[in-house]
């Protein structure tokens, strides 16, 4: 090897070299070049030192050809020379993608000038060209030096399709070492029968002919049978691609795939429905465009975590679509790959929680609704033993004879400010469902001024109210203390739409509904109703909040400013009493709400006049009273024994069975508070003396409803049952009925 042939190779190997180790290419062609340059630096590197030291290696003589007589050469041969021009000129070109196919064209040529000098030795054949041959190991290095170089560039040309993953790319692999081999193989072995003569030329060609077809037939045979396997699969990956894809275009949740820069890249039909756009519409645009102000910057830190090779599941946040509403999703992101392993994007599927967050918000609202039940039950037990006894001295006062004027108006307006407590926890007790439907026959006009004495006070003095009472009385058959709580939701809600102050108009009317009028709304009935109408001045309510307002936890104010629950309290209350509402609004003008109930169909008196407690009669039974709050037993001690009975008193379910075995065969009848100390409730104690004298009367007093001590054994108030507070009256009638009823 001349040296300058090797100091050629040496500066090309390196160049090879350098190329090869970017970053970027396919790691098996990048170790396969970097082979090839190193062989190539190692020979030329030995050339040199042959040059320059002497040393005699003998490289020189594998290129002498003794059939040919052909002296090794001594220095560049011109089809080296050409090579080399070729070379270089790949190398300077290998780091630009716009001119791949001439840098393919020009390693080529050079690997195949290379391939004639290596296949001249072999065939042991005279050069094609009138010049100074090249030597067998320089042809041979131009050839691994052009395949080093031409494996450097993978991104294009015949190398993008020999390392692609298509068929073509599995076909080029296959077939590319045979297509090299065989037919060398081929010729070298026809050359050497060719020199031993062990055929005819005529034989020789036949059996060569049936050769190539042969190993050409096999091989197009395997890659044919190849082929249809490859098709076979990739049918199957196509069917399997497609029913992936249907289940992503199927799922309710947003499947997103975007590059790591945040542009859009795919748009499933549920992020459609969840955002608003449709795939036509964001596409190629940036992410961002779903991300509240305030959230600006989360979108860079993900896709930065992305990029690193990190995930998120579950992680919640807010979003906004395409009409500016604010949702709440669950994402789970993770780093989109390609067949390398190298990340190119990230993939997200979002689920809209909007609705699951609300749910979670009102049932957090149910639980403090279920407290505020639980002590409201426990504060009305106490306090309405306390209103019990204020309620019976009121009583036994007015009926005692002895008060002058003065003393008989108070003790009365002691009664009605008992009745307006009463009144006031159970409609706490209503709030919290916890409050027994007790109708009777009310004039509803007369309920309305009661109450709108106590909304002047709740309103304060800005809201201004007008009473318009029909002018006659309008009966109707309903809970007193639900219509009060219909009234105070109503009026409420009229002061939050007046923050300035306005009119309130309360008014009460009789209407009468024909089949004709029936028609024309899907809730009017015909028949005679009472009609309560609740107006205000204020601001109106929004058509697209209308359809909603009795929703139950729907809200239009602050946080912490609105249960949500007036409305749809007073909707149930309405609906429990066989009645309708309809709502007349108008922005800036003020809402009108018109309840329905039925009428009564006798404008008279109300039934069932209460006589007065001096008329009833008494009797001179003995009554076993068994209650623990001492000022509601002397109460109850002192009514009855004006009335002629024996009272035998306990503070306790013990102290009564002590008093019942004492007094056994005397005792008619047992009135006993539900809820009692040392472990035995009224209950308990009337089951215990029931099994022994069935006969027994048994009347419960409770400051808890019916409904709520009344789940397993029936309660029949004034029968025999009886809601503290309670009237001196209606004691001594519920005693006097129940002794007197027959068993």
């Amino acid at each position: 090897m001349a040296p300058i042939v090797a100091v050629g190779f040496v500066l090309s190997g390196f160049a090879l070299w350098r190329a090869a180790s970017e970053t970027g290419r396919n790691p098996g062609l990048n170790r396969a070049s970097q082979i090839c340059a190193a062989i190539t630096v190692l020979i030329g590197f030995l050339g040199l030192c042959n040059c320059l030291f002497g040393w005699n290696l003998s490289f020189d003589s594998l290129s002498a050809n003794d059939p040919m007589r052909l002296a090794p050469p001594s220095k560049m041969s011109s089809p080296g020379a050409l090579c080399f021009i070729f070379l270089g000129s790949a190398l300077l070109l290998s780091g630009t993608s716009r001119f791949i196919r001439t840098f393919q064209f020009l390693t080529l040529a050079a690997m195949l000038i290379g391939w004639l000098g290596v296949s001249r030795f072999l065939f042991g054949a005279a050069p094609l060209l009138p010049y100074a041959p090249m030597a067998m190991h320089t042809a041979a290095c131009l050839v691994l030096l052009g395949a080093g170089i031409f494996c450097t560039r993978t991104d294009g040309g015949l190398m993008g399709l020999l390392v692609s993953e298509s068929a073509g790319g599995l076909i080029v692999r296959r077939l590319l070492l045979p297509i090299v081999l065989v037919p060398l193989a081929l010729n070298w072995t026809e050359s050497q029968v060719d020199r031993a003569g062990w055929f005819s030329s005529e034989t020789e060609s036949s059996v060569f002919y049936i050769e190539d077809i042969v190993v050409f037939g096999a091989l197009i045979w395997f890659n044919a049978a190849l082929l249809h396997r490859i098709d076979l699969k990739r049918g199957r990956a196509e069917e399997t691609r497609a029913q992936l894809a249907g289940i992503v275009e199927s799922s309710d949740d947003a499947i997103i795939g975007k590059t790591l820069d945040g542009i859009i890249t795919s748009w499933n039909r549920g992020a459609e429905k969840i955002f608003g756009y449709s795939a036509g519409e964001i596409v190629g645009h940036p992410a961002f465009m779903l991300f509240p102000p305030e959230r600006a910057s989360e979108e860079r830190d993900i896709l930065a975590r992305i990029a690193l090779g990190e995930s998120f599941e579950n992680f919640e946040t807010v979003r906004v679509r395409k009409d500016k509403e604010q949702i709440h999703v669950s994402v789970t992101i993770s780093p989109l790959r390609n067949s390398t392993g190298k990340i190119l994007g990230a993939s997200k599927i979002a689920r809209d929680i909007t609705k699951q967050r609300k749910l979670e918000e009102q049932y957090r609202q149910a639980q403090k609704m279920e407290g505020i039940g639980q002590l409201a039950g426990g504060v009305a037990h106490d306090f309405n033993n306390i209103l019990a006894v204020i309620q019976m001295y009121s009583d036994l006062l007015k009926s005692s004879g002895q008060l002058s004027a003065d003393q008989s108006e108070c003790a009365e307006e002691m009664g009605i400010t008992v009745q307006r407590a009463v009144a006031l926890t159970r409609q706490l007790l209503l709030f919290s469902r916890r409050e027994v439907f007790q109708p009777r026959d009310l004039d509803l006009s007369e309920s309305i001024t009661n109450t709108a004495k106590m909304l002047k006070r709740i309103l304060g003095e800005t809201v201004k109210i007008q009473l318009k009472m029909a002018s006659q009385p309008m009966f109707t058959h309903a809970d007193s203390g639900m219509m009060d709580q219909v009234l105070l939701n109503l009026a409420v809600n009229a002061r939050d739409a007046m923050p300035n102050g306005g009119l309130l108009v309360i008014e009460t009317s009789g209407v009468e509904f024909d089949q004709f009028a029936a028609t024309q709304s899907a809730q009017t009935r015909p028949g005679s109703f009472v009609c309560l109408s609740v107006s205000d001045s204020g601001s109106g309510i929004p058509p697209e909040v209308l359809p909603k307002i009795f929703e139950p936890f729907f809200t239009t104010k602050d946080v912490g400013q609105g249960t949500g629950l007036g409305l749809a309290t007073v909707f149930g209350i309405v609906q429990q009493h066989q009645g309708w509402i309809n709502v007349y609004t108008e922005l800036g003008h003020g809402t009108t709400f018109r309840i329905y109930l039925p009428r009564l169909a006798k404008n008279a008196e109300l039934k069932g006049v209460l006589p007065a407690l001096a008329d009833l009669p008494g009797g001179n039974e003995t009554i076993l009273l068994a209650e623990d709050d001492p000022s509601v037993r002397v109460v109850v001690r002192k009514a009855l024994s004006q009335r002629g009975y024996r009272i035998l008193e306990a503070s306790t379910g013990v102290q009564a069975l002590e008093v019942w075995k004492q007094n056994r065969d005397e005792i008619r009848l047992l009135l006993t508070d539900l809820v009692m100390p040392d472990g035995m409730n009224g209950k308990v104690l009337a089951q215990r003396l029931l099994q022994e004298d069935s006969k027994l009367k048994v009347i419960y007093m409770s400051g808890y409803s019916a409904e709520v001590v009344g789940k397993d054994f029936p309660m029949n108030e004034g029968v025999n049952f009886l809601t503290k507070p309670f009237q001196a009256l209606k004691l001594a009638q519920s005693i006097r009925n129940s002794l007197d009823a027959h068993t």
